[in-house]
């Protein structure tokens, strides 16, 4: 795809600093901090939300480089670089981190669960041209097979 690998750089995640994920944080601080979780659940009066972050992430500084980078070497090549750059943007693996944050009465963080895992990239042609050009950001734990083992 022409383009991609610019489209891909341009529209990784947002960088979340997580380091505030622990017991007796505020589930406020938390939302403001990492934003919306992916998933929230109530289970017996005991909220749990489940926040993701992915290797990928970055700042919109670093995506705004990596999206140049891409579109001047595809000038420089005439084009040819793209191959090259939709390539590494879509075969890379990515580690993934899910946080799922057990809550209080009081919406403090009461437990935490860190779970993190590698991403595989698509194996198949028409798998690679889905979604950001073939690379899924979100954790299994946020998609809607949400049952899978983490």
């Amino acid at each position: 795809m022409v383009g991609c690998s610019v489209y891909s750089a341009t529209t990784r995640p947002d960088y979340k600093d997580a380091s505030i994920v622990a017991p007796g944080a505020s589930r406020s601080a938390l939302i403001d901090r990492l934003g919306q979780p992916c998933r929230t659940t109530e289970q017996d009066k005991q909220r749990k939300d489940i926040f993701e972050q992915s290797d990928a992430a970055q700042t919109s500084g670093q995506r705004a480089l990596r999206a140049t980078g891409y579109a001047l070497f595809d000038l420089a090549t005439a084009g040819l670089g793209e191959f090259f750059g939709s390539e590494v943007e879509s075969q890379a693996k990515r580690e993934c981190t899910t946080y799922t944050v057990t809550y209080d009465a009081n919406d403090r963080a009461q437990s935490v669960e860190t779970r993190s895992w590698v991403v595989e990239p698509p194996s198949s042609a028409s798998a690679q041209r889905a979604g950001y050009c073939g690379i899924d950001y979100h954790s299994p734990a946020c998609s809607a097979d949400s049952n899978r083992s983490q």
